[in-house]
């Protein structure tokens, strides 16, 4: 919930109190009937593209999600093309078979970190 304010009861005069319960309660319905959100961080932005490209390149493993950023249109950015449906097509095959998605999940930090440290080693090389 956005903030709308905060009243204590620190003023002995229980009319203050009163008041600015009231002013709290008029915010705070303004706040509802103009459907007010706060606008979005940085942070926020980053988060949501973080996610997005995470979820648009591993579609086989996070399925549901993906069918989710489609159907709510996350996906704010034109797609990759032919090549990246395909392999995505191929790996989502692949995830239907269980001993590959067993496999799969069981290497997948092991896999995660295999890439990072390919671009650490290509940074360091070059920098």
């Amino acid at each position: 919930m956005n903030l709308a304010g905060i009243v204590t009861d620190e003023n002995s005069n229980m009319e203050v109190t009163t008041s600015l319960i009231a002013t709290m309660v008029d915010q705070l319905q303004r706040v509802i009937d103009e459907d007010f959100h706060r606008p979005v961080t940085f942070i926020g932005v980053g988060e949501h593209m973080f996610f997005r490209d995470l979820i648009n390149n591993t579609q086989a493993i996070f399925r549901e999600d993906h069918k989710f950023y489609k159907k709510h249109g996350l996906y704010d950015y034109p797609r990759k093309g032919v090549k990246k449906s395909l392999s995505n097509f191929i790996l989502r095959v692949a995830m239907m078979i269980p001993p590959v998605r067993n496999k799969i999940y069981k290497n997948m930090n092991k896999m995660a970190v295999q890439q990072s440290e390919r671009i650490i080693k290509r940074e360091t090389v070059s920098g």
